[in-house]
């Protein structure tokens, strides 16, 4: 289990920095309002859809969550006023495989390129690790190519394929040595070990 007190501040690589929390209700409205500062692009890549607003039953699931079979964490960042949320990353654990979890990342248009979507992707493998989890897995847009191009780099595997949706799924590393060596495996490892709860 995740401590509820375990928000803890992280530099970014450009020099910017970010406080890391855990999600709770009381961060409906900020994930509402950072909605807002989504693309229509980037909308449609995470939610798979046309997404303009959260219902009160879609903020309830994305917010109140267990920490353990349901884990959300989110980065709001320290260096702008207001401190609003700029990105969040989550994983829900698969009922019918438990040493899997389907992951997500979500980072604000205007601070992607900053280094923060590796930095999420590195506090889920710490997450997940500490929780037994093997595999994370995700459905993924086939036009997303950035994203195709970080999996790629992690050996992920496809799994399956429908319409424009790709299934795909990749080993969690046992440490940070098991990292691939590859410029975006570098910079997980380099993350993680800037992580510590």
């Amino acid at each position: 289990m995740i401590p509820a007190k375990a928000a803890f501040r992280v530099p970014l690589a450009d020099g910017g920095e970010v406080r890391l929390h855990p999600l709770s209700p009381k961060d409906a409205p900020g994930l509402q309002a950072g909605l807002q500062r989504l693309s229509p692009l980037s909308r449609y890549r995470r939610f798979g859809r046309p997404v303009s607003r959260f219902s009160a039953e879609e903020l309830r699931y994305l917010t109140a969550v267990d920490q353990r079979h349901h884990v959300a964490w989110g980065a709001s960042d320290l260096s702008a006023p207001g401190r609003k949320g700029i990105g969040v990353a989550r994983f829900v654990r698969l009922a019918d495989r438990p040493g899997t979890a389907e992951i997500a990342l979500t980072v604000v248009d205007a601070h992607q390129r900053r280094g923060l979507g590796i930095l999420l992707l590195a506090l889920l493998w710490r997450l997940g690790r500490a929780q037994g989890l093997r595999r994370f897995s995700g459905q993924i847009q086939a036009g997303n190519a950035p994203m195709l191009a970080i999996l790629a780099q992690f050996d992920a595997r496809i799994e399956a394929s429908t319409g424009d949706c790709i299934d795909v799924s990749a080993r969690l590393p046992e440490t940070l040595d098991g990292f691939p060596d590859s410029a975006l495996g570098r910079k997980a490892r380099d993350a993680a070990l800037r992580l510590s709860f």
